[in-house]
């Protein structure tokens, strides 16, 4: 399980994978916790909770998917629930993809996804339009791509000047500085 979390913010939205499911949920739940720990999310047989994020209650999030889509939606879409409740829909799976990513959205800054493969695409958040919660979303890599990239597996919101560093499963540490190829409008991938 994958978890980030901060000590700021009034609210808290939580993702889990294989449902493509959000959660809204007031910090204040989590004011007392027990030895034992609480429940954050009532999850079914097979599923995890990926994703944590502090939020402050206004902001806008994007869900993306290891087939290349990303959905950009206003947190405002989803109510506030109870700990134990299990969330609403947040993004419409194809069958056998899964969410990689839950990020906040930065004013002018750009969604950087990165492949199994190595692959790596910066493109500007302002490409992916506010939509409601549980669409498609958009593509944010063509599927005529993924046999070339493989599968998305990691995405991040990166302001401009950010460096981009991928660690992969072998162990090694990848850094790379955006380039003004990086910051074109190019539905393309670039290798990283």
């Amino acid at each position: 399980m994958t978890a980030r979390f901060a000590t700021y913010g009034r609210l808290t939205s939580y993702e889990y994978d294989q449902l493509g499911r959000v959660k809204r949920i007031a910090i204040s739940e989590f004011a007392s916790v027990r030895a034992g720990g609480l429940i954050a999310i009532g999850l079914e047989p097979g599923d995890e909770l990926r994703f944590a994020l502090v939020t402050s209650g206004g902001q806008e999030l994007t869900i993306v998917t290891a087939g290349g889509q990303a959905l950009r939606f206003g947190e405002d879409e989803v109510r506030p629930m109870g700990r134990g409740a299990g969330g609403v829909n947040g993004i419409k799976l194809d069958e056998g993809d899964e969410v990689v990513a839950l990020n906040l959205v930065e004013p002018g800054a750009a969604l950087a996804v990165v492949s199994e493969k190595g692959w790596a695409k910066r493109t500007p958040l302002a490409e992916y339009p506010l939509q409601g919660r549980y669409g498609k979303g958009v593509v944010a890599l063509p599927a005529k791509y993924l046999a070339q990239t493989g599968k998305l597996v990691a995405a991040t919101v990166v302001a401009e000047g950010d460096d981009l560093g991928v660690a992969t499963s072998s162990g090694c540490l990848l850094y790379t500085s955006p380039s003004p190829r990086d910051r074109t409008r190019s539905r393309m991938p670039s290798s990283a």
